[in-house]
């Protein structure tokens, strides 16, 4: 997997143990609890990777504020599950997952797909996680301090 790659994850149950019982996982609302898609932010840390979960909801008030990235219908290839269409990076939504949680997107044949965002793209989402964190100014490039010209020396001065 990819950093910029786009992925299935489950933000399900934890899997079953080994008699099949499904234990509750402690999602609390707003915590998501479904399939979605989302993009691998970063490289294999330990066993999982952080994501931002894909939304084919627009909310404008989010994406002004820049927590939400607009991804083109491009990236999302048809599938039984997945139709192509705009979506969002949600960056508010950032979560470290488990390895297990995420699946290669396959296409309707079952063939496996990978779709990668292109590296300006998954900048753009990688700055809306710092907005959402807070970390905006870091973003900024520093501006030296502006030094107070220094005098003449008036005994210096050519005599004309």
């Amino acid at each position: 997997m990819k950093v910029g790659q786009v992925v299935e994850c489950d933000f399900g149950l934890y899997k079953p143990d080994k008699h099949g019982k499904h234990h509750a996982d402690g999602h609390i609302p707003p915590e998501m609890i479904k399939k979605r898609l989302a993009v691998l932010l970063n490289v294999k840390l330990g066993t999982g990777f952080v994501v931002v979960p894909l939304s084919s909801t627009q909310d404008v008030n989010k994406e002004q504020r820049g927590y939400h990235v607009k991804i083109d219908p491009a990236f999302v290839p048809q599938t039984a599950f997945w139709t192509p269409c705009d979506r969002w990076a949600k960056a508010e939504l950032m979560q470290y997952v488990s390895l297990d949680r995420l699946f290669t997107m396959r296409d309707n044949n079952r063939n496996y797909v990978k779709r990668v965002l292109p590296r300006d793209l998954v900048a753009d989402i990688q700055r809306a996680v710092m907005t959402v964190i807070g970390g905006a100014a870091l973003l900024r490039p520093i501006e030296p301090p502006v030094q107070p010209p220094i005098p003449a020396d008036p005994g210096n001065a050519e005599i004309a």
